[in-house]
Formats: structure tokens, C-alpha cells, sequence
């Protein structure tokens, strides 16, 4: 059996693929077989290809049906018809390679916006982690600045504004308030925490004081968010292809193309969801991963909703209940 990993708890290794951007693979513990990684850019912006300098440099771009394929670059800008790209997507997911998409912010394709599971948008300014599944759940949210000098682009450590709204996002979303429950709290509007968590507007360090106490939780806490209602393990090698998961398992399921299925538990303890075959959405009461075979998420019961074959193909998921 493939050695494994947990995602999101540590720095990778040197055989793991890297965003050619420090302060990007510090904040994500860099890139991970299997990643469609999703770059929401201004059309038009100069800076654009600057930045990305190093990052599609570490690419090997060469077209995803060639079997020798393990990462590539597909800039939609240049080719607004590039055709099949849910269908290149999912084998990225279900092979185990890595793409990098390039897609202006006026036309993203809905279906890479739904199978990618990092999603970083660039504006002139900055860079910001919109989507990271299995990471920490204070990096959405992340905001680094950059600027272009001479053609030399230099990106900055992760701002304290952007820590903060991320981390209260975080908080409030696995409570499942409202904006406007939050700024009830502290006698602000709903429209001015939206400000915070989007990092445009900080809030004061007696008002983060009084927030952090209504909450119930540290101001540390509250910078860094709360943590992942999900465990996310996957093969750490290149080329996973099918899982060899043992059919004897307590349960498992097969999910026909593009359905979806309820994963209720009634469990009172862990839940384990495995992936045997195919690319699927798993979708938990305040979050919602994109996984591939061989990729195992661990939960509670209470989390799981359910379960979305994003594939042409049928899907092959095993579910294991840990009873408390």
C-alpha cells in the first residue's frame, strides 16, 4: 500500500509539487498530487504573468491526454475554448496529477470552479486564498500583498487583517451565525463584518477584544479560526489511480454520473468516507471537499450531508462508522 499523508498539518517534502511562490507554499504546505489549482485573475492585469512566472515555470504543460502528463498549465485567457475542462479536471483529480488554470474573473467556467480545490484570486494588490480544501481552515480568507518591480514580483507574508476576517469566518460559519448575528454582538452591521472577514476593513483592538469575549473564545482563537470539521489523508505519491480498498468494508456504495446521495449518520463518533473510484464532492454541514480515489476524509456523523459524483463516470465510496 502507497505511503499517506494528513493534509494540512505540516510542510511537505521535496518530491511534493510546489507554487513556485514562498509565501503562497508556506500558507497552503504547498501543492498536493490531485490539486486542480484555480488563479482568478483581472483581465488585462500586467502584473498577471509576473507573478505567475515561477509558478507556471514549475509546470510541466503538456497536454493532459499524453499518459507521461503529471502537471500542467491551462491558461483559459489565451484559449477562452479550450474544450472538455470539467472532463480534464476530473482526471486530474482521479489520477493524481496537478493542473494550474489561469481564468480571467469574467468568465470562469462554473464546472473548474466547482472541482477545484485551491482557488486563489489576484487583483492588482493582492493575493487571496478563496478555496483550500483539507488545509487549515483559517487559510481561506489568506490575503498576501505583492508588488511588481522592475519585473521582479515580490509577495508579502499573509496580512493581520486578513487573519482575522478569515478567522472569524471561520468561527462563524461552523456556529452557523449570520454576519448580522456577529455585528449584533458588538453593535456593528452585518455589511461591516462582511468588510472584516473580506479583509477591507479591520476592526479595532478594543473592538476585537469585546468580539473575541462574546464569542467565548481567545483572541488567538479567534485570529487563527476554528479548525476543520474534516481530517483529509491521500496517497503522497504521484499517479494514485484506483484505490485498493477492501470490498468487505462495512458499507459501501456506488454513485451513478453526476448524482448525488444523502451520507446521514446516525453514528455518535467518527465517521471515515473512502474513496474507491472516481471524482465526488462530499458536502458536510459548513464545508464541502472534492475528493479522488484513495483519498479518505474522517468526520463525525453529525457533519456529513452528502455526497455529489462530479464525473461522467460511476463513483465507488466506502463508509466506516466508529461508534463512541
Amino acid at each position: 500500500m502507497s505511503r499517506r499523508i494528513r493534509i494540512g498539518v505540516g510542510p511537505v517534502d521535496g518530491r511534493s509539487p510546489r507554487y513556485g511562490i514562498d509565501q503562497l507554499d508556506t500558507v497552503l504546505d504547498g501543492m498536493w498530487w490531485g490539486d486542480n489549482v484555480l488563479w482568478v485573475v483581472d483581465d488585462g492585469l500586467s502584473s498577471v504573468d509576473v507573478v505567475l512566472a515561477g509558478v507556471i515555470a514549475l509546470a510541466d504543460g503538456r497536454d493532459v491526454s499524453n499518459r507521461g502528463y503529471f502537471r500542467g498549465v491551462f491558461d483559459l485567457r489565451n484559449d477562452a475554448s479550450i474544450g472538455a475542462v470539467a472532463d480534464t479536471a476530473c482526471t486530474v483529480v482521479r489520477e493524481g496529477k496537478t493542473a494550474l488554470w489561469i481564468c480571467p474573473r469574467s468568465s470562469v467556467p462554473p464546472a473548474l470552479r466547482e472541482l477545484a480545490q485551491v482557488i486563489v484570486d489576484q487583483n492588482s494588490t493582492h493575493l487571496r486564498v478563496e478555496r483550500a480544501d483539507g488545509r487549515r481552515s483559517q487559510v481561506v480568507g489568506t490575503e498576501m500583498p505583492y508588488a511588481v518591480d522592475d519585473g521582479i514580483a515580490t509577495v508579502g507574508p499573509p496580512s493581520t487583517v486578513s487573519r482575522l476576517g478569515a478567522g472569524l469566518r471561520s468561527i462563524r460559519k461552523q456556529r452557523g451565525w449570520s454576519q448580522a448575528d456577529v455585528g449584533a454582538m458588538i453593535g456593528v452591521s452585518g455589511s461591516a463584518i462582511s468588510q472584516t472577514e473580506r479583509g477591507t476593513q479591520s476592526l479595532s483592538l478594543d473592538t476585537a477584544v469585546e468580539l473575541a469575549e462574546r464569542l467565548g473564545v481567545s483572541i488567538d482563537h479567534l485570529v487563527h479560526g476554528a479548525d476543520r470539521s474534516y481530517e483529509l489523508s491521500r496517497p503522497a505519491s504521484f499517479g494514485r489511480g484506483q484505490s485498493r480498498l477492501a470490498p468487505s468494508s462495512p458499507q459501501h456504495f456506488r454513485i451513478v454520473a453526476f448524482a448525488t446521495m444523502s451520507l446521514s449518520s446516525s453514528s455518535t463518533g467518527s465517521v471515515s468516507i473512502c474513496i474507491g473510484s472516481g471524482v465526488v464532492k462530499l458536502e458536510l454541514a459548513d464545508d464541502s471537499i472534492v475528493l479522488g480515489p484513495g483519498d479518505v476524509v474522517r468526520t463525525t456523523g453529525s457533519e456529513l450531508r452528502a455526497c455529489r459524483n462530479l464525473s461522467a463516470h460511476p463513483a465507488l465510496i466506502f463508509q466506516v462508522n466508529e461508534h463512541s
